[in-house]
């Protein structure tokens, strides 16, 4: 199953846009766990209490064991531990076991998950995985080191024509569905698939400032070239003022369908509604609009347009969908 194993342990999505949208008074926040990166900058507001809700095991361990090395390294060891700096696999392990974790966090990364120590936690999960299997078939449609492309603000000797062959024979629906969702996602929008994927890809490469996008640097040249592609999980104000944060944060193993209190006042969804039915996605909206809470509220969606009433709330999906540096997602805003 999707859900069961280390799905994402690195970032696609910058969390600069949940940032913006959250208010500076936060009361309760819901947040998707994910790997952890889009959560633990949240808590540079400093809001008082924080859920962060998951499915799956592995990617609630992944979580907390970033929420725990904010609050108990310094800067440089956070870095060398995630993997931003390198360090040797000794090293990160003896930084590793220098943090004070519960037992079950312990065992599973000494014992059922070791893959971390030579590179470091953001490499090792699935989704991350495969996305360096695509660059290593994408370097046979063009045998180039694509470094210097990268180190750059716009666009310089990418192979455009090798990526449009990639994508017309390699990128099709199945194979993104398969390899990158285990078939859980769905695709509903209105464009041929190879087509969809190669505009997203020009979107990218066209809109993004290419020094500083940590995707693509990550998918094409298998790392991060220098500190300024960093999400903001690894600036240092962003991790100062999270250490400094007092938000009583609680990890919760649920789905969606299983949440009963709607009290939040911020939410972090993530892509999550494309794992879920349409019927269960508007249920969830409702849940959260019969609370009778002032809400505000971030969801993404890929491959997926979630087919869902939004009239009670104030929507939006431009405003903040083109302020994305990284521009994967697009993102729908909601509010009351």
């Amino acid at each position: 199953m999707h859900f069961d194993k280390l799905n994402y342990s690195f970032a696609n999505e910058t969390t600069d846009i949940e940032l913006s949208a959250m208010p500076e008074n936060a009361h309760s926040v819901f947040c998707i766990a994910g790997s952890g990166s889009r959560f633990t900058p949240l808590l540079s507001k400093n809001p008082v209490r924080m859920d962060v809700v998951d499915s799956s095991v592995a990617q609630l361990y992944i979580a907390e064991l970033r929420y725990r090395a904010i609050k108990q390294l310094d800067f440089e060891s956070y870095l060398k531990l995630l993997g931003y700096k390198t360090t040797t696999a000794h090293q990160r392990l003896n930084i590793f076991l220098s943090l004070d974790l519960k037992e079950d966090l312990k065992i599973f990364w000494l014992e059922k998950n070791t893959n971390w120590q030579k590179k470091g936690f953001i490499f090792i999960g699935s989704w991350e995985k495969k996305l360096q299997w695509l660059r290593r078939v994408f370097f046979l449609f063009h045998f180039k080191k694509l470094g210097s492309t990268f180190n750059s603000k716009s666009p310089k000797n990418f192979p455009m024509r090798a990526w449009n062959l990639f994508c017309r024979f390699i990128l099709n629906e199945s194979l993104v569905r398969k390899l990158l969702y285990s078939d859980q996602s769905k695709y509903n929008l209105p464009l041929p698939f190879s087509e969809f994927v190669n505009q997203q890809f020009k979107r990218q490469i066209l809109k993004a400032p290419l020094d500083r996008n940590f995707f693509l640097q990550f998918l094409f040249c298998g790392n991060l070239l220098s500190p300024d592609s960093w999400p903001i999980e690894a600036d240092s104000n962003i991790f100062e003022q999270a250490k400094k944060s007092t938000t009583q944060v609680t990890f919760v193993l649920k789905n969606l369908n299983e949440i009963k209190d709607f009290g939040y006042d911020f939410y972090s969804l993530s892509d999550c509604f494309s794992y879920l039915s349409d019927d269960d996605s508007q249920n969830f909206l409702n849940k959260i609009k019969a609370s009778g809470v002032k809400v505000n509220g971030v969801i993404r969606y890929f491959m997926y347009h979630p087919d869902i009433d939004f009239s009670h709330f104030q929507y939006s999906e431009n405003d903040y969908s083109n302020q994305e540096y990284v521009p994967i997602y697009k993102i729908i805003h909601f509010s009351t």
